[in-house]
């Protein structure tokens, strides 16, 4: 009996043995990924980078808005995102148009406005296959902002003046930009028309919204499109 005891504590032993093993063997590939470098593939994509601690990222590009990369490296675990918009909004609508039309990303609003985020899964990938996961969630970023402008020129352009198209007559922009509740009121005249129908001056009325919000930030828009006898 003591020699069947001493037999089966050995056997015993041998199974805890391959258990701690095959458990120190997986914990140890957990931390041994291959992960690409964010700074290699950011340079590469042609981004100026800057990093912070907690291996947080920025990247920028020709002056356009910076983004960011959460790491990772135990799990070579990409979080890109960015803040797109800052204006108090109700854009439910509109983001779930979004969620369901694009492949990439989701859009969610935090204390510092609207984020885009897409995270990815990269062990044993190379730089390139970063450096294009980096590269497609900035255009699909881009094309969201001008997405969500857009969206904001339809909703907060109220309408002074309503025409119909007159033949012979031609339609020259106005839009008025207010930045306080003090009546600071700017009327921005279109330099471009007139225009052939009232659809394209509204087109341009967005146009201008955009580039006035750009250049001096958010405020509440109107626009008008005025006919006047002059041609093209």
């Amino acid at each position: 009996m003591a020699t069947f005891i001493k037999i089966n504590l050995f056997i015993l032993s041998i199974i805890l043995f391959e258990f701690v093993w095959l458990h120190v063997a997986k914990a140890e590939e957990k931390i041994d990924y291959e992960c690409p470098s964010v700074a290699g593939a950011a340079i590469e994509a042609g981004y100026s980078l800057k990093a912070f601690d907690n291996d947080l990222w920025e990247l920028s590009k020709n002056e356009n808005g910076a983004f960011y990369i959460l790491e990772n490296p135990e799990v070579c675990s990409y979080r890109i995102f960015a803040n797109i918009f800052s204006r108090d909004l109700d854009l439910s609508d509109f983001i779930d148009k979004w969620h369901k039309e694009e492949l990439i990303g989701k859009i969610y609003k935090d204390d510092r406005g609207f984020v885009f985020e897409n995270t990815v899964l990269l062990p044993h990938a190379s730089e390139e296959l970063l450096e294009i996961n980096i590269s497609v969630f900035d255009r699909y970023a881009t094309n969201l902002l001008d997405s969500i402008n857009n969206h904001v020129a339809d909703i907060s352009l109220p309408e002074k003046e309503t025409k119909t198209d007159i033949k012979g007559n031609w339609f020259k922009v106005y839009i008025e930009a207010c930045f306080n509740s003090d009546g600071d009121c700017k009327v921005f005249e279109d330099t471009y028309g007139p225009y052939e129908t009232y659809v394209k001056c509204q087109d341009r009325a967005r146009e201008m919204v955009k580039d006035v919000r750009e250049l001096l930030g958010d405020g509440e828009f109107g626009y008008k499109c005025e006919q006047s006898e002059k041609s093209i």
